[in-house]
């Protein structure tokens, strides 16, 4: 039998031990495992009153501690989440109630539940696992809720078994323990919060749940982060570098920190640079991952920054195994490039309703000679580097045929990101021309001086367009969409 997600945690076990332990803080209160138990059950059997088992319960994912005892209550009761920005649009929100069969929305209010005391968790977890462990095994853990090239809500469903795996192995990998302090930035409706979240929970460690007005005022939000003595931050790269671009680490001693990771996007180099330089003794560690799996599968500790190019995806976390595929071929030797593709039990299901989509990107064993199981086929270009590193290069997407060529757009993206004077950039193929949009000091006649000296001459951009500030979407990544309607 898969083991569920709140055994694995502990909920309802030695109820006394860790319970005084602050585990979340936010901008309004702080709560202990053991508060957080009875929040947890308070939630789950005001679920099973209403007579829900089994089902999608959607909850608007505020970036509270509420937000968090209604997932795990959710998952108590039997049933699965289904994380909702608050700030959704009406139209959005019922295409994905419709597509998930969702009845019932939660939020907030866990105060005016029926609370349970501390001396009857024990009975109160029994009681909820003999409902959850007598569901099938197939019940997901929750669904989350993502926009394709389309727009429409794309639900992928996770599991109890991936999220174990990934979690233990992410524990192991990086040594988080009671000591951790961890500063979660990533809102709680992006899956990229599930490291952040279950880390906390598995081994006790308290998370603060920053106040994202903090990222407005960057001089306050380094000082909370010294003030509190928050050693590990696990962000996108973007809101890292609000804090290097605006000078913060040079005005506030954030020499607490041990560990930052970051992970969704490119890492400019000169913002990572200034972090490094700032931070000599911390550990910076580059992450990748997708929604299409718990967490991420491969990562790369950062020893020194080394000429231009992006910093290496790396090396497989232990729960995964990662292959490169050219043309129905396992690539091995440095410099070639393949597609990647991941066999891992943190995989998700599949896509909710979505059986051909499920199928063309959930493979079984692509290659005779490869193990047995299901890979995830990424759709991400990447080739090795001389020491076996993974090394990422663009997005299938992304690879055009140009001027009789085979061009990755993430390769110019790479090379124009090492040039001095870029911070962000964007390369797209439109009307049989390559665009570069970028953002930075430079000026559009000395990057393409640069450019001609750095790229082969049929990777040369037509177009340089300057920009005080590329598009982002919800998920603080470039949005080529709308760089492409432009």
């Amino acid at each position: 039998m898969i083991q569920h997600v709140i055994d694995y945690l502990g909920f309802g076990v030695d109820i006394e031990h860790d319970f005084n332990t602050i585990l979340f803080i936010d901008k309004d209160r702080q709560i202990s495992w053991g508060e957080f138990q009875q929040e947890v059950a308070a939630a789950a059997l005001s679920l099973v009153e209403k007579g829900y088992r089994g089902q999608p319960v959607a909850v608007i994912a505020e970036h509270s501690v509420d937000t968090l005892a209604w997932y795990l209550g959710v998952l108590a009761s039997g049933n699965y989440y289904v994380p909702i920005n608050p700030d959704i649009k009406e139209d959005k929100f019922e295409k994905i109630k419709s597509i998930a069969g969702i009845e019932l929305v939660c939020r907030g209010g866990i105060d005016t539940l029926q609370q349970v005391p501390a001396g009857e968790l024990e009975s109160v977890f029994c009681r909820l696992r003999e409902i959850y462990s007598n569901l099938p095994d197939t019940l997901p853990m929750y669904i989350i809720f993502t926009s394709g090239s389309t727009g429409d809500p794309k639900g992928i469903v996770k599991t109890h078994q991936g999220m174990v795996s990934f979690t233990d192995a992410y524990i192991r990998e990086f040594g988080f323990d009671r000591s951790t302090r961890l500063g979660n930035q990533t809102p709680f409706y992006f899956d990229a919060s599930a490291k952040d979240i279950f880390t906390a929970l598995k081994v006790r460690c308290p998370m603060h749940i920053l106040d994202s007005r903090l990222f407005l005022t960057p001089l306050a939000l380094g000082e909370y982060i010294r003030d509190n003595q928050i050693n590990t931050i696990q962000w996108v790269p973007s809101a890292l570098s609000i804090l290097s671009r605006l000078k913060v680490l040079s005005k506030v001693d954030l020499s607490t920190l041990q560990k930052v990771l970051f992970v969704g996007e490119v890492f400019p180099p000169k913002q990572l640079k200034i972090w490094m330089d700032a931070l000599p003794q911390t550990e910076f560690i580059n992450l990748y991952g997708s929604s299409e799996m718990s967490g991420i599968c491969t990562f790369y500790r950062i020893k020194e920054l080394t000429g231009e190019q992006n910093v290496p995806m790396g090396y497989p976390l232990s729960n995964s195994q990662v292959y490169l595929i050219d043309d129905g071929q396992l690539v091995t030797e440095p410099d070639k490039v393949g597609e990647l593709y991941i066999l891992s039990d943190a995989l998700a299901a599949g896509y909710l309703k979505d059986e051909e989509r499920t199928a063309a990107v959930f493979t079984r064993r692509p290659l005779a000679d490869l193990p047995e199981g299901t890979y995830y086929r990424s759709g991400d270009l990447a080739k090795y580097g001389a020491a076996h590193e993974l090394i990422f290069v663009s997005r299938r997407d992304y690879q055009i045929k140009h001027m009789g060529h085979r061009i990755e757009l993430g390769e110019i993206e790479s090379v124009t990101l090492g040039i001095p004077g870029v911070e962000k950039c964007c390369c797209l193929y439109r009307d049989s021309k390559i665009i570069l949009f970028f953002e930075g000091s430079i000026d559009k006649a000395e990057l393409s001086r640069q450019l001609r000296e750095r790229l082969l001459p049929y990777m040369i951009p037509n177009k340089l367009t300057a920009m005080e500030s590329l598009p982002l979407n919800a998920n603080g990544k470039v949005d080529r969409t709308q760089l492409l309607n432009q």
